[in-house]
Order: structure tokens, then sequence, then C-alpha cells
């Protein structure tokens, strides 16, 4: 085999020219699917929480980008086999590898826009805030990098028969799907007579959810009677007590 290091002929020169440009393009495809894919993970995945990085697709998109470092790791290790090929082969693989790599992140990624099928929770649980104000009692959605996670809904809040009722809906912010919802709940508040306030939410959460209260003191908060914590994440159906004084304002 000739040596490409020392008096290089023509044929040479040309075969080590295919060889730098095979390199060259396969680590640019690999370098720019390891910075998409920590593109995708900070501001997508953790930041955004967005639903379609915590997909099938999504997921594969970002370790697929990970791993694709490696791909130029092992056309190094298979340089005397490349140099050995025909022209023509060695031509499809310096522009078929990389177009395949980009290839297959490109379908991941549209199957990531596609899917309403997730197999992450979001990073962080989201914390369902319980606003206690006569008139205009609310539940608000917060939690992770942000003030807000999502589209918090609607807030409905009217009075009926002595007790005020409102409902608020956290959407899992699919792209293809943005009114999928995934945590809904129904609330309505009640004076007691001994002046305490009775919140009950009736909560349907298809991923974890943590409970928060405010403008209430000595607030207790069960789940279907058991006492809950303001770090217990829940999910499923079921129902919230929350019971609490109003508080005094100077």
């Amino acid at each position: 085999m000739a040596d490409l290091t020392t008096n290089p002929g023509p044929a040479t020169t040309v075969r080590r020219s295919r060889w730098i440009f095979a390199i060259g393009t396969t680590s640019l495809a690999a370098f720019a699917g390891l910075g998409l894919a920590i593109l995708q993970f900070v501001q997508e995945f953790l930041y955004d929480q967005s639903a379609h990085m915590r997909t099938v697709g999504g997921v594969l998109f970002m370790l697929l980008g990970v791993v694709g470092i490696c791909l130029p790791m092992v056309l190094l290790r298979q340089r005397r086999r490349f140099l050995s090929l025909r022209p023509s082969r060695q031509w499809l693989l310096a522009a078929g590898i990389p177009l395949a790599f980009a290839s297959v992140l490109a379908v991941c990624w549209e199957a990531s826009l596609r899917s309403a099928n997730l197999i992450l929770p979001r990073p962080f649980p989201p914390t369902a805030v319980v606003r206690y104000d006569p008139g205009d009692s609310r539940v608000e959605f917060r939690g992770g990098w942000k003030p807000v996670v999502g589209p918090g809904g609607h807030n409905d809040a009217e009075v009926r028969n002595g007790a005020e009722h409102f409902s608020s809906y956290l959407h899992q912010g699919f792209i293809r799907h943005p009114d999928r919802e995934t945590i809904a709940i129904v609330g309505r508040a009640k004076k007691l007579n001994d002046e305490t306030v009775q919140i009950i939410l009736d909560v349907d959460a298809k991923e974890p959810v943590r409970f928060s209260v405010e403008n209430l003191d000595d607030v207790a908060i069960t789940r279907d009677g058991h006492p809950l914590g303001k770090s217990d994440s829940q999910s499923g159906t079921f129902q919230i007590t929350i019971t609490g004084r109003p508080k005094k304002h100077a």
C-alpha cells in the first residue's frame, strides 16, 4: 500500500483529499448533532420542559446527538480500510455517513413533534399554587426555572350556592397537540361557620404535581383524607382538601 506521508504522488494526493473530506464532513455532522442535542436538552427539556423532548422521538434525538460524536472516531480507526476502497465507495462514505446521520436526527425530530405519548416526566414537577382570594380564587401552575409552567389554562371563578367555584388546566405543551391537557383541577372554596376556609380540589393529574397555598394561615392539606406535604408529588385522579384561616391584611 502506498505511503501517504512521504513523496506522495498524484493518486496518493487525491486519496488523501478524499480522506480529509470524509473525516471533515463526518466530524462536522457529529459536532453539529452534539451541539443540537445539548441545546435541546438545556433549552427544551430542562428550561421549557417541552413535551416533545420527553417523547420517544425527542429522547432518541438527544441520545443520538451525543452518541454521534463516536462517528469520526470510528472512521479514524477504519482509515486503512477506507483508503483501500475504490474511489466511488470512498465518496459514497464521505457523503453518505453525515447525510445518513442527519437524516436519522431529522426523523427523530419529526417524530417528537407528531407524538403525543410521553416516556419521561417533567424534570421539575410543577406546583399547583392555590390562591385564595374571595371572588377571584384560582390555581396557578409554577415550577422549574420558570415562574409559570406552560399555559395555565383558564380560571372561571364564580359563586354558586354560597361556594366559590373555579377550574384550571395545565397543557402538555405539545407543538402539534397544543390543547392536550396533563393536569386538570376543578375546585370549590367555602367559608365555614368558624371563619375557616375549606377548599376542595378534584384533580386529574397525568403527571406528578405538588400543591401549595397562598393567602391562608394554619394550612392543612390532605389527599383523600391523608395528610399531604408541600414537597410530595402526586399523580392520578384524587381529591385534595385544604383548610386554613384567611390572612389578615394590615
